[in-house]
């Protein structure tokens, strides 16, 4: 078991600094603008990063309670998964979803960690 966790945190933490990297190198004056204010914009540029190439991009769950979702039941226990790479850059959410924007606020709330509230 803890070796399955040390290989899982490997992984999810490889990826995400490779996804970091190539958006820094790929998306226009990223880098100058990260670099050029790196106590303003880091920890934002981070978080951005992860909203839009997370390390995890479909997870699964076990439905918690019964819910109605767009008009179908769910029920507790049933199986469910979260899509979280497609909710991350969900347009009634976030404003221009697929631009990477340092400056976004708020800039917590995506579905890297599962913590985020989004309305059904």
């Amino acid at each position: 078991m803890l070796f399955f966790l040390f290989i899982a945190d490997m992984h999810t933490t490889s990826e995400f600094i490779g996804n970091a990297i190539y958006l820094l190198l790929t998306e226009g004056d990223v880098w100058d603008r990260v670099t050029a204010d790196r106590v303003g914009l880091l920890s934002k540029y981070v978080e951005e990063a992860l909203r839009l190439l997370p390390p995890m991009r479909i997870r699964l769950r076990l439905v918690s309670r019964d819910v109605d979702l767009a008009g179908t039941s769910i029920k507790k226990g049933d199986a469910g998964c979260t899509l979280n790479a497609a909710a991350n850059r969900d347009p009634d959410h976030y404003p221009c979803p697929h631009a990477v924007d340092v400056t976004r606020t708020p800039i917590t709330g995506h579905l890297v960690v599962c913590q985020a509230n989004f309305k059904q």
